[in-house]
C-alpha cells in the first residue's frame, strides 16, 4: 500500500531538483521558442503548435497553428486556426525560472460543418463560419531547465464567430 506513493514522489522529487537546480531562464533575443500545446475549454480540446522569435530582448513575433475536432447533434465540426501573434516579455521583473508575457494576434479559422447523416436540407449551407478574429492574450513559461518550460496562455477572441476566452497548456522547447 505504501510503494502506492512512491512513483510519485520519486516524479515529485525529480521535478524540485530540476526546478532547484535550472540556470538562467529569461527571455532572449535571437532564440527560437517552440510549443506544442493541447487546449483547455468546456467543448473540446485542441491540439497544434506555436512558435516564436525574439527580435528584442522583449518583444517576441511568432504564430499558432491549431486543429479543433467536435461534434454537435448532427454535425461534425472540424477547425483550423492559424494566427500571427506580437508579444511582450516582462524581462525586468527578475523572476527566476519565469517567462510573463501579453499581447495580441490576428488570425483566421477556417471552418467545415458536416452532416452526419450527409443529407443537408435545401439552402442549408454546408461549410462553417471562417473568418478573421482579434486575439489578445496574456501567458507564462515556467521553465524546468535552460531549454525547457511548461507553458499556460490565456487567449481572449475578441471579433468573429469563435470568439471566446480558451487557455492553452504545452511544453516549450528553445531553439538555437
Amino acid at each position: 500500500m505504501r510503494y502506492k506513493m512512491l512513483p510519485g514522489l520519486c516524479l515529485a522529487m525529480i521535478f524540485l531538483s530540476s526546478v532547484l537546480f535550472a540556470g538562467p531562464a529569461e527571455f532572449r533575443t535571437g532564440v527560437t521558442y517552440l510549443t506544442p500545446q493541447v487546449g483547455v475549454n468546456t467543448w473540446t480540446v485542441p491540439f497544434g503548435v506555436n512558435v516564436e522569435y525574439a527580435i528584442t530582448p522583449n518583444i517576441g513575433v511568432g504564430g499558432t497553428g491549431l486543429l479543433w475536432l467536435f461534434a454537435r447533434a448532427d454535425y461534425d465540426y472540424s477547425i483550423v486556426t492559424l494566427y500571427g501573434d506580437v508579444a511582450y516579455h516582462f524581462t525586468k521583473l527578475n523572476a527566476r525560472n519565469l517567462d510573463l508575457y501579453a499581447g495580441g494576434g490576428l488570425g483566421f479559422h477556417v471552418v467545415s460543418k458536416t452532416r452526419k447523416n450527409e443529407i443537408f436540407e435545401p439552402g442549408e449551407h454546408r461549410g462553417g463560419a471562417s473568418g478573421l478574429f482579434l486575439l489578445p492574450f496574456v501567458g507564462l513559461r515556467y521553465y524546468l531547465s535552460p531549454k525547457v518550460a511548461l507553458s499556460f496562455r490565456l487567449n481572449v477572441g475578441i471579433f468573429g464567430d469563435w470568439s471566446g476566452v480558451d487557455g492553452l497548456i504545452g511544453v516549450t522547447f528553445r531553439l538555437k
